[in-house]
């Protein structure tokens, strides 16, 4: 899984999968960075620490759910490979496939869906 938890650097994202679902939805490696707690006492001038906590776990709740939309498309699109053996484009739009899809796949489909809507 390229999508890790947390990275120290600004460029965590190496595999080809992963660059293509960023790419897809606009998300730029850096916004998948965890920041300190100190960035957000920094930011914008001298804050109190309970309210730069609290912007740090805005900030953080936004980045998990970019890092599950990211993991559910990918996790699509290696599923996708392996069943017709070769690389998948991401799709910008969510038209149904004929195929059947797995419970699993549902599953991840509308998670990533949800976690689309909530980031717009």
């Amino acid at each position: 899984d390229n999508f890790e938890t947390s990275w120290k650097t600004e460029q965590p994202l190496n595999s080809p999968r992963s660059l293509k679902v960023c790419a897809k939805y606009g998300i730029t490696a850096g916004e998948l960075v965890q920041k300190p707690l100190q960035h957000f006492m920094l930011a914008g001038g001298a804050v109190s620490e309970a309210v730069a906590r609290r912007r740090w776990e805005h900030a953080e709740g936004k980045r998990q759910q970019k890092l599950n939309l990211l993991r559910a498309e990918r996790q699509e699109m290696i599923e996708q490979e392996q069943q017709g053996g070769v690389p998948v484009t991401p799709r910008r739009s969510r038209t149904p496939t004929l195929n059947a899809s797995s419970p699993a796949r549902e599953s991840a489909r509308r998670h990533r869906d949800s976690q689309q809507q909530r980031l717009s």
